[in-house]
């Protein structure tokens, strides 16, 4: 069992390097652009499931750009927050830095015990869509990407 697990972890780690390792090509992409690239540079925009929701929500229009987006967030109804645990770049930085603290020798302190602010969280997001509703846009403030 403990393979398996071992295993799987290995697997989520390789995926996760290769997404991070795609997300800084098609930013480089985007900031110097050299021909034709065999994905679009705002790529990792278009399936932020934020974005996704709030975007046309708050243009008032069918933004067919964000159809991954929504077909990623359909999976992540199936499946959990898989995007989350294998591909965002963001969360693989995250984890790189936590790893890289904890063979450096400084273990990362926990400075919110218990994490009080995830209650709050699905109260953002109806801030977040309720502003969307009203015309505004405020999605960027809690997209990571």
């Amino acid at each position: 069992m403990d393979n398996k697990k071992g295993k799987a972890q290995r697997t989520r780690l390789i995926l996760s390097l290769l997404s991070l390792g795609l997300f800084v090509y098609l930013l480089g992409q985007a900031a110097w652009p050299a021909g034709a690239t065999f994905l679009p540079p705002d790529f990792y925009l278009r399936l932020d499931p934020l974005v996704t929701l709030i975007v046309p929500l708050s243009a008032r229009e069918i933004i067919y750009r964000l159809i991954p987006g929504l077909v990623l967030l359909g999976a992540t109804f199936l499946l959990g927050r898989f995007f989350c645990g294998h591909f965002c770049p963001f969360g693989v930085s995250l984890d790189l830095v936590q790893r890289s603290k904890s063979r450096w020798g400084r273990r990362g302190r926990q400075t919110w015990p218990g994490r009080p602010g995830r209650k709050y969280k699905y109260l953002i997001l109806a801030v977040m869509l309720t502003a969307a509703l009203a015309g505004y846009n405020i999605g960027y403030w809690g997209s990571p990407i």
